[in-house]
């Protein structure tokens, strides 16, 4: 009998989620048998919601907001990557009863950001400072940035979390600011949302940027990166877009750490699928 690859996906909301989606496309590429669903998990489910799977003899999860952190305390074994970021989006269900825990979203970022804005950019904008936060800072450390201007919200949790961004990267410099009181940075080369705001379930119609921010930006190739892919364009873009700014949402960032994920769990190559982003 074939292997059986059942898999899901925990968070909440994941109403929004493209990942089913996704997924499916990798298991008729491959010819492996096996699903993909969304799970709604509160925070205080996290826990039994990844023993029940276990135990019907799931693969692994991918976790998303607000799960990230959490989730990498639960395993028994993480890769170096997800111990230094601090959060994993993925766990795979080994034979043995542990919980192995990895993070491919640094690799979804960092591949799918255009060549030109990897190799030019010099000073980034970070908006947020949670697991995906986190991730994204990891991913920089591969490309030319070395400044990052952090913003956050006024809150004991964000200013701890804010310290250990910069001790993730220590060889970027780091400015921290709060969203109560925004500096006019106007030379940034890269600006990315790893907040929800704008999200689908999340002030869908509110970006994390005021517009008159934006009006103070000169450097007319800087470009906009949401992490949020629902909707497909939200506020934040589409007010950068109307200034004549570059930018993508979060899809080829959840296409490419599905990828990564899939493989993990199934021992495929990934040189033998198919890239299919937008």
């Amino acid at each position: 009998m074939s292997e059986i690859y059942n898999l899901a996906l925990l968070g909440y909301p994941v109403g929004h989620s493209l990942s089913p989606q996704i997924h499916q496309e990798f298991f008729r590429q491959t010819n492996l048998k096996g699903g993909y669903l969304c799970l709604k998990t509160e925070s205080e489910q996290l826990a039994q919601n990844i023993h029940y799977l276990q135990e019907l003899g799931f693969k692994g999860v991918n976790l998303t907001i607000p799960h990230k952190e959490t989730g990498l305390k639960l395993a028994h074994k993480t890769s170096s990557m997800a111990s230094l970021i601090g959060a994993a989006n993925t766990l795979v269900f080994q034979a043995d009863k542990t919980i192995y825990a990895e993070n491919t979203d640094w690799l979804g970022f960092l591949h799918s950001l255009p060549s030109d804005v990897k190799q030019n950019s010099q000073k980034a904008i970070i908006l947020g400072a949670g697991g995906s936060a986190r991730a994204v800072v990891a991913a920089l450390q591969e490309t030319n940035i070395s400044q990052i201007e952090l913003f956050i919200r006024n809150s004991s949790s964000s200013q701890n979390k804010a310290q250990a961004l910069k001790a993730l990267r220590p060889n970027i410099k780091f400015q921290v600011h709060l969203f109560d009181n925004l500096p006019l940075i106007t030379d940034s080369d890269l600006i990315i949302n790893t907040t929800p705001i704008g999200m689908s379930g999340f002030d869908l119609d509110e970006s994390p940027l005021p517009e008159k921010f934006l009006d103070h930006i000169k450097n007319s190739n800087c470009y906009f990166y949401d992490l949020i892919y629902n909707p497909s364009e939200t506020t934040f873009l589409k007010t950068a877009k109307q200034r004549g700014f570059r930018g993508q949402n979060g899809y080829n960032m959840l296409y490419l750490q599905a990828l990564y994920a899939f493989c993990l769990w199934t021992g495929i190559e990934v040189e033998s699928l198919k890239l299919k982003c937008s």
